[in-house]
């Protein structure tokens, strides 16, 4: 009696427990699938909006829109206004026509424009703005001629340093005359040189002409 007593108690104990853990465990599990259901809600809430659709423009009110405002250019001779709202006046034209002023050092040198004599320095020459440049030539007696050249495209004025003949040596470049060595033609004593006597002939005589000494006359003794 008394063992059946215990065991019945033992069996009771058993169930018990049994019972208190499957109770637990239901509700572990209701508590995660609760935790999973609230993190799948909260992602999805983070998740980004799909762009909204752009606002559809109907044709009809491009068509109706403005164009936007050209400025238009200011009309020569009137006032500008700045964005900073000052009037200023407009710059004005520029003439049509330049001059060109040509000195030279000595003065009183002619100036050529091609085949054209365009007069004694100074020189004024007037020409259409901005017409091409204009080759000019600097000639003086006694001196070497300067070429030069002269743009259109502003009022300019100039001098041009002349150099006479006998200072040539003084330019960039100049060189010494290189005289001929002797033996070749034109050299100082050769016969090709103006005035020279060739071998055999009379000084004034004709080129080829020899002297024949007098009957009985001995022949000369070479220079000692």
């Amino acid at each position: 009696m008394t063992r059946t007593l215990a065991w019945t108690t033992l069996a009771e104990t058993t169930l018990a427990r049994t019972t208190l853990a499957r109770t637990t465990l239901a509700k572990v599990t209701l508590v995660a699938a609760v935790a999973l259901l609230a993190c799948g809600c909260a992602h999805s809430d983070k998740q980004p909006k799909p762009p909204a659709e752009e606002e559809k423009t109907d044709p009809e009110d491009k068509a109706q829109t403005p164009p936007p405002s050209v400025a238009t250019p200011p009309v020569s001779g009137a006032t500008v206004m700045t964005p900073t709202g000052q009037t200023v006046a407009p710059p004005k034209p520029l003439p049509t026509k330049i001059k060109i002023i040509v000195r030279s050092n000595p003065p009183k040198a002619t100036v050529f424009w091609g085949k054209k004599n365009l007069g004694i320095t100074p020189v004024t020459l007037e020409r259409p703005r901005d017409s091409g440049p204009v080759d000019l030539i600097v000639r003086n007696d006694g001196y070497f001629p300067i070429h030069t050249r002269a743009y259109t495209f502003r009022n300019d004025g100039f001098t041009v340093k002349m150099t006479k003949l006998e200072d040539r040596m003084t330019l960039f470049g100049a060189k010494q005359p290189v005289e001929p060595l002797p033996g070749t033609p034109g050299a100082p004593g050769s016969e090709s040189e103006p005035g020279a006597t060739p071998p055999g002939a009379t000084p004034g005589g004709a080129p080829g002409a020899t002297t024949t000494p007098p009957p009985g006359t001995p022949p000369s003794a070479p220079p000692q």
